[in-house]
């Protein structure tokens, strides 16, 4: 993706304190392998800075369904990366709305690329289930 798009600015982020450690290996790793400038964002602290981050990125990789929904709402173009028994839940998510071109295998062998062109509709979907949810009457 890095390199389909030019893109320099890449940074990494966990939404808990269990995920800091791994998330600094990936971005170490990946910046040896890639010759990136790659940094790692705490997220930890208050939702308001999860969709700020979020709504700033043109793209955002995960195989957590918490972060593509965030990330999805607030325009960043996402991409599931799945595990076919580990991801049950995001995959079938996803296939439900016939986003299956977002979808990622990380246990297919075969070099995957992503379609930059994905229509990704979720954001709308949130927006409109928001409002049903805040209209709705318990």
């Amino acid at each position: 993706l890095s390199r389909r798009t030019d893109s320099t600015d890449i940074s990494i982020t966990y939404q808990v304190t269990f995920d800091k450690d791994f998330s600094e290996k990936i971005a170490s790793a990946l910046s040896a392998h890639m010759g990136l400038s790659i940094k790692t964002i705490d997220l930890t602290k208050s939702l308001s800075d999860n969709f700020n981050i979020y709504s700033k990125a043109n793209y955002t990789l995960s195989n957590r369904l918490h972060v593509l929904l965030m990330a999805m709402s607030v325009g960043s173009q996402s991409y599931a990366l799945t595990h076919p028994e580990k991801n049950a839940k995001l995959v079938n998510l996803l296939a439900s709305e016939h986003l299956e071109d977002t979808m990622i295998s990380i246990t297919d062998n075969k070099t995957q690329l992503l379609n930059t062109n994905s229509i990704q509709d979720l954001g709308n979907t949130f927006k409109t289930n928001q409002k049903k949810l805040n209209t709705a009457r318990v």
